[in-house]
């Protein structure tokens, strides 16, 4: 069994107009939402075997709250076709993937995060800042997984669990 946990960078600061959009990092809300994603991750039991983020600023920065929310031992894996890339390129990392990982967390952006869900598992839902998709497979291999043999197992929104 596979399984992509897809998690889209919490809300960046916008403040410096002047700041080059690669370079932008989390705002106080986005580390509040990082960090309430993380811990619904905890509870749900949702561990991962690697990390794997886009070189953005606030993609790293989500993912390094998430490391250290849970405790994750290993290295971050920084992807750079992570950041505002295409389908196929996407894809084309999650199939070099060890067999040995069963479980990816990737972190990146939007628009391509939804797609990625959609094209996955059929499922159209909002990827807003900070929230995460887990889907599933019953396939053995990264190499050789069918794109359309994913579900929809879990869907954490920071923004519903502060209510």
């Amino acid at each position: 069994m596979k399984r992509i946990l897809i998690l889209r960078h919490a809300k960046s600061d916008w403040s410096d107009d002047n700041a080059d959009d690669k370079d932008r990092v989390l705002n106080y809300r986005g580390v509040d939402e990082a960090k309430l994603t993380a811990k619904s991750m905890l509870q749900k039991k949702l561990s991962f075997d690697a990390i794997v983020s886009s070189p953005a600023a606030r993609a790293l920065q989500t993912a390094t709250i998430v490391k250290k929310t849970t405790s994750y031992p290993k290295e971050i894996l920084v992807e750079e076709c992570f950041y505002f890339s295409d389908m196929r390129r996407i894809l084309a990392v999650i199939r070099r993937l060890d067999d040995q990982i069963e479980t990816v967390l990737i972190v990146g952006h939007n628009p391509l995060w939804s797609n990625l869900v959609l094209f996955l598992a059929g499922k159209r839902i909002l990827m807003d800042t900070g929230c995460m998709a887990e889907l599933v497979s019953d396939v053995d291999s990264w190499e050789h997984f069918d794109t359309s043999q994913f579900t929809l197992q879990n869907y954490i929104n920071p923004k519903e669990l502060k209510k």
